[in-house]
């Protein structure tokens, strides 16, 4: 098991080196008050963690159950059809006969739309966001807008300039994770 995954943060204590996001993200999830979410920084400085602890917070034992996440990068930078075809919660919704974007759309309004378990809404997380196509993009801006009762949607990305303006109004202003430094890397 690599040491990143064994090693990975479980509670927002465990995270290191984020002090301001990680209190303003736990305020969020103690009052289950979340937004819309931003979230940008270098890749292994905490910002996927930081969701899974969102969730963890959120939901408790069904955290798994009450999130989905996309892999945009390896949906749409690599075999976007494969993709769909060998991820397990994906299969039985992918369409052999339609385009990756017609997918994405089916699977991210679906996924929206159906109710959270003992929750109030769930997460729609889309990792590596950069990677998402302006076309991709426009659907998801109407999506946040016509399932935010029942769904948040969080955008991670490594950069925040490649999401769209219409996306970055409609979730909290952008959350920066800082590069972390040797020190708190060592401890």
């Amino acid at each position: 098991m690599l040491w990143i995954e064994k090693y990975r943060p479980e509670t927002f204590a465990d995270i290191r080196g984020q002090d301001a996001v990680i209190e303003m993200v736990k305020a969020f999830s103690a009052d289950s008050m979340l937004p819309h979410l931003l979230i940008s920084g270098r890749h292994g400085t905490g910002k996927s963690a930081a969701v899974e602890c969102i969730a963890r917070a959120l939901y408790g034992e069904f955290w798994k159950e009450n999130m989905t996440v996309i892999q945009t990068g390896a949906l749409f930078r690599g075999g976007g059809r494969t993709y769909l075809e060998n991820e397990e919660k994906f299969s039985h919704l992918y369409k052999k006969e339609a385009s990756v974007i017609a997918n994405f759309k089916y699977i991210v309004r679906w996924f929206a739309s159906v109710k959270p378990l003992d929750a109030e809404f769930k997460l729609m997380v889309f990792d590596e966001a950069e990677s998402l196509t302006f076309e991709a993009q426009q659907a998801l801006r109407r999506m946040m807008e016509q399932y935010s009762g029942t769904c948040r949607f969080v955008f991670i990305t490594r950069t925040q300039s490649a999401i769209i303006p219409a996306i970055t109004s409609r979730a909290l202003p952008p959350l920066f994770f800082r590069p972390l430094s040797d020190e708190t890397v060592l401890a």
